[in-house]
């Protein structure tokens, strides 16, 4: 089933290319990834430029690899790592060792943990924190790749908060007229937090990433009202051992007006970006247009 998905995906992909045409720019691409019970999206610009966010958990990371090469990826100009947690980093251990990295970046977050997980944050620090192109991310950076903007709007320098999700990089992308937020495993609390700093303002999203895999600790009524996203995507497993998405969640999402995109009913899933704003989404054997 997943060989297959694979298929249909990259078929799609070739089938997309009018719509390129059609346009007076080529569009900034989103790759959702199916990882699993986990993130990672792959952004590619125009102007060649590979962004890798999050890299799945140490199984799933391996098709993260495989979906780079699918791509002809050779470099990443840079890997974000929102937060700590396995099933965000776990592919890193791969994705550095097989591919270029011109810059790798991470939320600073402390790292802590008995077992097992110990000796995965010893073998992260040396491999990603004590690489020399690593820098950490915090509330007001900026990174730029071409006309694409990145901004952090979370975590601050100065930690709040001592719970790693509520710690995770919060990012918003513009590329034209089109805005996306991506939460990592933000949960109300973030939310909150950006709500009350005035860092999400009464401005339409063309899309939004769900935070933490649309669990029940994420998007509460007012931080939906504020940020008025058109599309949501939520990234989760099939048959998820942690019931994510939540159906609470889910149904704020859709009394908020929002369409849902889920890479446990769709696989990976491409967005095509515009700089007017108009976007075209392809998954599980369509192409929609918004």
């Amino acid at each position: 089933m997943r060989n297959l998905r694979w298929l249909i995906f990259c078929f799609l992909l070739l089938l997309s290319s009018p719509y390129k045409a059609s346009s007076e720019t080529k569009p900034l691409t989103l790759d959702f990834i199916y990882v699993g019970d986990g993130d990672s999206i792959l952004i590619q610009t125009p102007e060649f430029h590979s962004i890798l966010i999050d890299t799945g958990n140490l199984l799933s990371g391996f098709d993260v690899v495989e979906h780079l090469k699918l791509q002809g990826i050779r470099k990443l100009d840079a890997l974000i790592l929102t937060h700590p947690h396995l099933d965000h980093i776990g592919g890193v251990f791969a994705a550095m060792r097989l591919f270029k990295v011109t810059k790798v970046f991470d939320n600073g977050e402390a790292q802590d943990g008995d077992g097992v997980y110990k000796d995965i944050s010893r073998w992260y620090r040396q491999l990603v924190r004590a690489d020399p192109n690593y820098e950490e991310l915090y509330q007001a950076k900026e990174l730029r790749f071409g006309d694409l903007k990145i901004r952090v709007l979370w975590p601050p320098k100065q930690r709040v908060y001592s719970d790693w999700n509520t710690n995770s990089l919060v990012l918003q992308l513009q590329y034209g007229a089109f805005k996306a937020l991506l939460m990592g495993d933000a949960n109300k609390a973030t939310e909150k937090a950006l709500i009350e700093s005035k860092l999400i303002l009464d401005e339409t999203l063309s899309l939004l990433k769900a935070g933490h895999h649309g669990a029940k600790d994420t998007a509460s009524v007012k931080f939906l009202k504020k940020s008025k996203a058109k599309i949501v995507l939520i990234s989760s497993a099939i048959d998820s051992p942690k019931d994510y998405p939540d159906s609470r969640t889910l149904k704020r999402y859709q009394e908020h007006g929002a369409t849902l995109f889920r890479t446990d009913e769709g696989g990976t899933i491409r967005f095509e970006a515009y700089p007017s704003g108009s976007l075209h989404v392809i998954q599980n054997g369509k192409i929609e247009v918004f």
